[in-house]
């Protein structure tokens, strides 16, 4: 099985990639993928299959799955005329998905819901699995997510990505967001 997700804000990456993965060991702890995420230009997005859209973002994604060979994690490209300034992006990357190569299904399965658009609140999360709030925190300390956060709140503010060489979309697609990037994988398990 394979998948791609074209986002338009680039900052969010990190919560995408760490959110999918988080997911899917939630369900089964070897459930698991690997994630090339690619920063670039798009020429043409195919809305019906993403796959079989064309542009430097797609072909980035695809290079760092091969890169990656079967490792399980996450792989991040830019542009080359962008990344000089971005060494902390692939090892922030590795860090937080690394991070979870140990977790349990119930640790997945609270961090997933943390790790959700807007995140939610601990008590939040501890009414919805029929669990103490104090099993929710121990948790989340167990796993250092406190750590995780902070990473992707750094990425998440933003500005970093205006250095990244902007992707121009074609003008059928000027609807469309300024910068891009993609994930794309392949599922193990």
């Amino acid at each position: 099985d394979s998948w791609q997700v074209l986002l338009g804000e680039p900052r969010f990456f990190l919560r995408a990639a760490l959110f999918l993965r988080a997911a899917l060991r939630s369900e089964k702890r070897d459930l698991d993928t690997r994630i090339g995420v690619g920063f670039g230009t798009v020429e043409r997005i195919n809305a019906e299959r993403i796959s079989l859209s064309v542009g430097d973002a797609f072909t980035r994604s695809g290079r760092q799955l091969d890169t990656m060979g079967t490792s399980i994690g996450i792989t991040v490209a830019v542009p080359l005329s962008g990344a000089q300034p971005f060494g902390w992006l692939q090892p922030m990357t590795t860090l937080c998905s690394v991070a979870m190569n140990h977790w349990s299904e119930r640790q997945a399965g609270i961090a997933v819901r943390m790790l959700a658009p807007g995140g939610a609140r601990q008590v939040d999360v501890a009414l919805e699995l029929d669990v103490s709030k104090q099993m929710v925190s121990k948790t989340l300390g167990a796993i250092e997510f406190g750590a995780m956060r902070s990473a992707i709140q750094w990425v998440e503010q933003g500005g970093w990505e205006a250095d990244i060489a902007q992707p121009e979309f074609p003008p059928a697609q000027s609807h469309q967001p300024n910068s891009v990037n993609l994930l794309e994988s392949t599922k193990i398990g």
